[in-house]
């Protein structure tokens, strides 16, 4: 139902379209590179919502409290935590890979959890063998019903991501990539942002800890669906000016939660990135405690939570290179588009109806103005149906014009004209009795015309 009001709100709202799509990587990357973007800095980009975040890898990212980057996807709101440089996918083939975040939470669950013989029920962090694998890349990737963890000694219940979970199409725009999962390290005087990114990609397999439930940790991991990296969340602050978020990329954020005193400072930094305002599951785990999973909190630091507790699921995916925007700007009211549909209109010649802007690659939410070009026959009606047969609204502008705003899907046009004989069966049947009557009629007369001949014949 959720979702079902989510959808309603966007089609109401006016939706901006493109003269032509664009890449969605080339459209992000275009907005910094026109406005001077410089990514030998962290600074935010001119007057845009973009900044780079001083990584090896040079990473373009969202930054601030409510920047433009809400997307459509999966027909819900998304949003985009940037483009990501030298991503993996599942054949070794490095590229720069859009990264978004579900802005709703799918749910609170466990990270993990164990038989209680096993760790004391507690469950690992352990990304590749955990529940929140199971969830994300298998139950709520696929539109299922299954079974999550909602404490130790697998305590679960049943969750369904039938109505959540992704449509085919979503799917089909997903890039399967190599994630980041390592776990960790601690010291005592802790991490700063720019420290922890490399942290996160930590090649090695060797774990030091004791782990009874696994000894080998797998530091990466080819998926569909992942969690955000800590530093996904961290990078993201725009603080209130730049001499502020560079000095919030510089402070101690894990690895050592009480290792700063300045709690407003890390709250500033915190309050000022657009990630909700709520605790969440990241990917990387603790690398000195097995059963210590990392959760990300607005007072800005990455917070270890036993893996066994419950908190929200907010799922992350890469889409694929060749996914273009189709509209939009940016805003919640005026998303970014990145599917688009068509108009097929049944029984009518081509030339006798005209559809505008386009009868194909039409995003959602665009007015759609139907125009009868026959004046021989005149409309009496017209359905319009949306993939699952279920009736679009339209206006009649008048005898001739209809509008009707573009839903998430393909839809299909059927006109009703005046004193069309297929609505009316009895009408159609009076005139199949005539025309066999009249058949009949025809075939009599040929008779019996061919008979009186022959009897002239027989008389002569």
């Amino acid at each position: 139902m959720k979702k079902v009001l989510m959808l309603l709100l966007i089609l109401v709202l006016p939706i901006t379209v493109f003269a032509a799509p664009t890449k969605v990587v080339d459209y992000i990357q275009g907005i910094a590179n026109t406005a001077g973007g410089d990514d030998s800095t962290n600074n935010v980009i001119g007057d845009t919502d973009l900044a780079y975040d001083g990584t090896v890898d040079k990473n373009l990212r969202y930054v601030g409290k409510n920047p433009n980057n809400y997307v459509i996807f999966n027909n819900e709101l998304w949003r985009i935590i940037g483009v990501m440089n030298n991503i993996e996918d599942a054949n070794g083939v490095k590229a720069s890979r859009v990264k978004i975040f579900r802005n709703e939470t799918i749910g609170e669950y466990s990270y993990d959890s164990s038989a209680a013989d096993i760790g004391g029920g507690r469950g690992s962090n352990e990304w590749s063998r955990s529940y929140a694998n199971r969830i994300l890349n298998t139950y709520y990737y696929l539109s299922q019903k299954g079974i999550c963890a909602i404490d130790k000694n697998l305590e679960e219940t049943e969750c369904d991501f039938t109505e959540t979970g992704l449509s085919a199409v979503a799917r089909s725009q997903i890039e399967t990539v190599k994630w980041n999962d390592a776990a960790l390290l601690a010291r005592t005087s802790g991490y700063s942002v720019k420290e922890t990114y490399p942290l996160e990609r930590n090649s090695s397999t060797t774990d030091t800890r004791e782990d009874p439930i696994i000894k080998t940790r797998e530091a990466t991991w080819i998926a569909n669906i992942g969690l955000i990296n800590p530093t996904d969340f961290a990078f993201s602050t725009s603080g209130t000016d730049n001499t502020v978020r560079n000095s919030c990329l510089n402070t101690a954020f894990v690895g050592c939660a009480l290792c700063s005193n300045n709690w407003a400072k890390k709250y500033e930094c915190g309050s000022n990135t657009w990630f909700p305002r709520h605790t969440m599951w990241s990917l990387n785990g603790s690398n000195s405690i097995y059963y210590s999973s990392g959760a990300v909190t607005l007072n800005f630091y990455y917070s270890s939570h036993y893996v066994y507790g419950k908190t929200n699921y907010h799922p992350v995916v890469y889409l694929k290179d060749d996914v273009m925007i189709y509209g939009g700007t940016g805003t919640a009211e005026d998303p970014y588009i990145l599917e688009v549909y068509d108009v097929t209109v049944e029984d009518v010649k081509a030339e006798d109806v005209n559809i505008t802007p386009s009868d194909k690659d039409l995003p959602e939410g665009t007015i759609v103005t139907i125009t009868s070009l026959n004046s021989k026959k005149k409309i009496k009606s017209i359905t319009i149906l949306d993939e699952n047969n279920q009736i679009v609204d339209y206006t009649k502008v008048d005898d001739t014009h209809y509008q009707f705003k573009m839903p998430n899907s393909n839809v299909k046009v059927q006109f009703k004209y005046e004193n069309d004989i297929s609505e009316n069966p009895k009408t159609l049947f009076n005139l199949i009795i005539i025309v066999i009557c009249f058949s009949l009629c025809i075939v009599i007369s040929v008779i019996t015309q061919v008979t009186l001949r022959k009897r002239k014949g027989l008389l002569s």
